[in-house]
């Protein structure tokens, strides 16, 4: 929505911005130019004068963050739902124009931790905001929303299927979760206003109901059970985040847990960039392919670990 001569939200205003899909690997800047299948995600864009902020902000993602992928260390076609982090602006102005103050009211962002959240209850999936998109901690305010200047972003989350917190574990509190929701095979009886389950009650596919399509969309994921699948946004080494360290003059990589222990892990390259030497995994269960490499059960690490020189020197610039 582009507008001229300023705006002003009142308090008792809202701003309803729905979220769709954003091809990332193909469209870098999706509004220059908007691509051919239309914006994706609602914009208030000043093309003249101020936008002066207040009221609420709604958000609703229609649809999964982005279109599936190809799948790693697959033939060609075999697609896998993608997951990862987007942000997303969905306000902006240019030039001597701003968007000034901020909304009084936000839709509740992710929780720091789930230690104390008891799964089947709304809190476990605070921060969904549709389709397994969930409104992370992000920014300078730690509440998901950046407001600048030039404009308001959105940092987003696109849990894998499976994932029904949005917390980047999948594993058995997941499953837990559902079947305190009693959700699995009862088509019409969710909480929807038509009897329909969502995603932090199990159904991945969006068709409202909770049934095995949905454990086969967990299963096809190639992620379970795991701890950690996607990263965060990345901090400072030492942290409590673990960091996978990459030293570009060799291609080694290490593990850094910060302070944090961790028992498994699952590191992937869609470009398949793990042709150096042998990685140093970990645990019973391990993976040394060009496209993935992942070590889980029988250890835990607290610190750092040399996994080698696993990235091929072809990859090194």
């Amino acid at each position: 929505l582009n507008i001229s001569g300023g705006l002003e939200m009142s308090e008792s205003a809202t701003y309803r911005c729905e979220i769709g899909q954003w091809n990332s690997t193909v469209v870098a800047d999706p509004w220059n130019p908007i691509p051919d299948t239309g914006p994706v995600n609602d914009m208030i864009r000043m093309t003249s004068g101020d936008m002066l902020l207040g009221g609420t902000l709604d958000l609703t993602a229609v649809s999964k963050l982005h279109p599936p992928i190809q799948a790693p260390g697959q033939p060609e076609g075999v697609m896998v739902e993608w997951y990862g982090d987007q942000t997303r602006r969905i306000t902006a102005a240019s030039g001597e124009d701003s968007v000034m103050y901020a909304f009084d009211a936000l839709p509740d962002a992710q929780p720091e931790t789930w230690d104390d959240i008891i799964t089947g209850t709304p809190e476990w999936s605070q921060g969904h905001i549709g389709r397994g998109v969930f409104l992370t901690t992000g920014g300078p305010a730690q509440n998901g929303v950046t407001f600048g200047g030039s404009g308001t972003d959105v940092h987003l989350f696109q849990a894998c299927d499976g994932d029904t917190n949005g917390d980047r574990n999948l594993n058995g509190r997941d499953i837990q979760n559902i079947q305190s929701w009693l959700s699995f095979g009862q088509p019409g009886a969710g909480p929807g206003p038509n009897g329909e389950w969502d995603w932090q009650h199990g159904d991945f596919n969006g068709d409202t109901v909770v049934d095995g399509l949905d454990i086969s969309a967990i299963l096809s994921t190639g992620l379970w059970p795991s701890e950690g699948y996607a990263a965060v946004e990345p901090g400072e080494r030492g942290d409590d985040i673990v960091d996978i360290v990459l030293d570009p003059s060799d291609g080694s990589l290490t593990i850094d847990t910060g302070q944090m222990t961790i028992n498994g892990y699952v590191i992937r390259s869609a470009a398949g960039i793990f042709t150096g030497g042998p990685a140093e995994n970990l645990g019973w269960f391990v993976e040394d392919t060009d496209s993935s490499i992942s070590g889980n059960m029988g250890f835990t690490l607290t610190g750092e670990h040399p996994l080698g020189t696993v990235v091929g020197s072809e990859w090194i610039i």
